[in-house]
């Protein structure tokens, strides 16, 4: 029974450690449309533009010439009230399946700003994509460095499928497109290196804008990982010798910290299971002493029969008898 307690106690610390990194990491928000109707939980969250509308008879948004699907309400942040100093990395993921003819969609991220709710231009952040390119463009302004050609020989109107990923640890965001929906691309169709903490840091709209397009469902996810050390890369600066003013190497900690910083908890580990092996030999050993003595004083006072005592009494008895006639 004691030995049983180890183990025990092991799984119940393996729980509470799997326990803590689930709270770590919380699903902030998500919406999923596999398919589009003009209904109320439509109207509720969705809001069209343009000449954006929905296709009762193919369940599906068409745009003509120029139109925006955006989801009504802003996405947050973790609320400041609950945590006053977050350090929380923000990721989002979307899927969405669409279709252009000559045309070209774009997933569009708004801050949540004053500047926006004013009617005013506020810094705006999408991803622009169709059949042979991929770019990202801030306030419309796109970069070289984030222009990809995309080799995917479609028809017209044919439908695509699309994986846009951000991580907020890597700060890298991942494009995916495929004509086919039965697995996710493990390769990028492109990557680029872009830091959205700006976006993110605040409650933020998203949209799907396009121009002569068809989309067909559309889902979307973000997601708060709490800030670790191993969450943001190592900066080889400080790693370099001074230059230019920058940060030296780190001193070289002593070896004995080292060594304490490995072998402590190993030491209290090997003293832990010592106490309990000691406590269950010394309740081992009681059991084993004890069943000794019982069956030593079994064989030191023998236990004869009630008949064998009863026939020498009637022996005696017969004697006593002759001396009295």
């Amino acid at each position: 029974m004691v030995v049983l307690l180890v183990p025990r106690y092991s799984l119940f610390l393996v729980l509470l450690a799997v326990s803590f990194e689930t709270l770590a990491a919380d699903p902030a928000f998500s919406f999923s449309f596999p398919r589009f109707a003009k209904d109320l939980a439509f109207d509720s969250e969705m809001a069209l533009f343009g000449d954006a509308e929905v296709s009762p008879v193919d369940s599906l948004i068409r745009i003509s010439t120029s139109g925006r699907i955006m989801y009504r309400r802003p996405i947050g942040a973790p609320a400041p009230a609950q945590n006053p100093n977050p350090k929380y990395l923000t990721s989002l993921s979307t899927y969405f399946t669409f279709s252009v003819s000559n045309g070209e969609l774009a997933f569009v991220v708004i801050p949540d700003s004053p500047s926006f709710k004013i009617g005013s231009s506020p810094t705006v952040l999408s991803v622009s994509l169709n059949a042979s390119k991929v770019g990202i463009d801030v306030d419309g302004v796109v970069n070289a460095s984030r222009f990809t050609t995309v080799n995917l020989e479609v028809n017209g109107g044919e439908r695509l499928h699309a994986w846009i990923d951000y991580s907020g640890s890597s700060k890298r965001l991942e494009v995916r497109l495929s004509k086919s929906d039965s697995s996710r691309p493990f390769e990028p169709s492109a990557s680029f290196l872009i830091d959205m903490s700006s976006f993110l840091r605040d409650s933020i709209f998203v949209a799907l804008s396009a121009s002569n397009a068809s989309v067909y469902s559309w889902s979307f996810g973000l997601k708060h990982t709490l800030y670790t050390m191993h969450s943001e890369p190592l900066d080889p600066r400080k790693f370099s010798a001074g230059h230019h003013g920058e940060a030296n190497p780190p001193e070289a900690q002593p070896k004995c910290d080292y060594f304490l910083k490995i072998f402590t908890p190993l030491i209290f580990g090997a003293a832990c299971g010592a106490i309990v092996a000691s406590f269950g030999l010394f309740a081992w050993t009681v059991v084993i002493d004890r069943r000794r003595r019982q069956t030593m004083v079994a064989a030191e006072c023998p236990v004869y029969p009630v008949d064998f005592e009863y026939k020498k009494m009637l022996a005696r008895n017969k004697v006593m008898d002759k001396g009295v006639k």
